[in-house]
C-alpha cells in the first residue's frame, strides 16, 4: 500500500500529483501494484480526462476506473468525476466504455490544494482539503463477502456528490462523503453487473436508505460512539449493508467492507489527526463540512 500527501498548486496540478502517485510511486512499484494509464487527454487549463488501470494485488486482476474535469468558471465549479468501467477500448470515448457505472465527484477548487492519496492495486483513495471542506472518494475493489467466482468484481465508485454542477461551498444534505453517502453518491457493482445505489441520508437530510448504506455511520449510529476507557479511539470497519427496501423488509445482504476504511469517533478529535493503533497509522478526516461525532472516518497509511 503506498501513501502520499502534499499540496497541489492549482486544480489542474491535482491531475498531474494523482497519475504520478498512482503510476510510480516506489511502494507500489516494489509490489507490481502500480497502475497504468490507459489513455490521457489533456486540453491544458480546459479539460482532462484519465483512463487508469489497476493490476489487483496480485497482478492479475484488470480493475478500470475513469476520471475527468468538470468545468465551469462562470460558477467557479472545478470538480473531479469518476466513473467504474468494466473494461477500456481505445477506439470509444470517456462515456461510451463498457457498463460505465453512474457518476460520483469531488468538488475542488483553482488554487492550492493539500491532498492525500492512499492506493494499492485494487483500489485508491483521495483526500482534496477545499478550504475547510474535505472532499474524500473511493473508487475500485471493496473486499467481499464472498469468494472471487462468487463476487468477481465488487468495484465502488464513492465520492462527495453525483451533481457535478454544484460547488465545494454547497452545505447542504447532498454533500457528504464516501463513508456517509447521500444522494446518488455511492454506487457498487454487485455480482450480476448492474450497480446499486449507497445511500445513508436522503432527500431533505432524511433517513431515506439506498439499496445499501454503510455501517456504523447509517442511521446516526455514529453519533452516540465515543472513545474507548482507555481513551483511545475506537476503528471500526466500514461495512457496506443491505437495507431495508420501501415495505421494510431487510435486504440480507451485507456486501463486504471497504478496504482501508474505519470509523472513528469525532468526540474531541478532527480532521487531520493520526491514530497509531498496533505500529499501524490512521489519518481522520471528516464528511465534507460536517463535523458531528458521526461524521468522522479513520484511513490506514500503510
Amino acid at each position: 500500500m503506498a501513501f502520499e500527501s502534499g499540496t497541489a498548486t492549482d486544480f489542474w496540478d491535482v491531475f498531474d500529483k494523482f497519475k504520478t502517485f498512482i503510476t510510480t510511486h516506489a511502494d507500489l512499484v516494489s509490489a507490481s501494484e502500480e497502475w497504468t494509464v490507459n489513455e490521457d487527454n489533456e486540453s491544458a487549463g480546459v479539460s482532462r480526462e484519465l483512463f487508469l488501470e489497476g493490476p489487483g494485488l496480485g497482478g492479475t486482476d484488470e480493475i478500470f476506473v475513469q476520471m475527468k474535469s468538470v468545468v465551469d468558471t462562470g460558477d467557479d465549479e472545478y470538480n473531479i468525476q469518476f466513473n467504474g468501467v468494466d473494461g477500456y477500448n481505445s477506439l470509444v470515448d470517456y462515456d461510451s466504455q463498457m457498463n460505465l457505472s453512474p457518476p460520483v465527484g469531488a468538488l475542488a477548487w483553482d488554487t492550492s490544494t493539500p491532498y492525500w492519496f492512499f492506493a494499492n492495486g485494487r483500489r485508491f483513495i483521495i483526500v482534496l482539503k477545499v478550504g475547510t471542506v474535505y472532499e474524500c472518494v473511493y473508487c475500485g475493489l471493496i473486499l467481499p463477502y464472498g469468494t472471487t467466482s462468487e463476487f468477481p468484481y465488487p468495484m465502488l465508485i464513492a465520492g462527495t456528490t453525483d451533481s457535478l454542477a454544484r460547488r465545494y461551498s454547497d452545505v447542504g444534505h447532498m454533500h457528504g462523503s464516501f463513508f456517509n453517502p447521500r444522494d446518488a453518491g455511492s454506487w457498487l457493482r454487485t455480482h450480476d453487473g448492474t450497480y446499486i445505489e449507497g445511500r445513508n441520508i436522503g432527500t431533505n437530510n432524511a433517513q431515506v436508505q439506498g439499496a445499501f448504506m454503510v455501517w456504523p455511520w447509517m442511521g446516526d449510529i455514529g453519533e452516540s460512539i465515543r472513545e474507548n476507557f482507555d481513551g483511545s479511539y475506537p476503528l471500526i470497519r466500514a461495512t457496506l449493508m443491505g437495507a431495508p427496501s420501501l415495505d421494510e423488509e431487510l435486504d440480507p445482504n451485507t456486501w463486504g467492507v471497504m478496504d482501508g476504511v474505519f470509523y472513528t469517533s469525532g468526540f474531541s478529535n478532527a480532521s487531520e489527526n493520526t491514530i497509531t493503533d498496533g505500529g499501524d497509522t490512521y489519518h481522520v478526516f471528516q464528511s465534507a463540512h460536517r463535523v458531528g461525532y458521526g461524521d468522522f472516518c479513520a484511513l490506514l497509511e500503510a
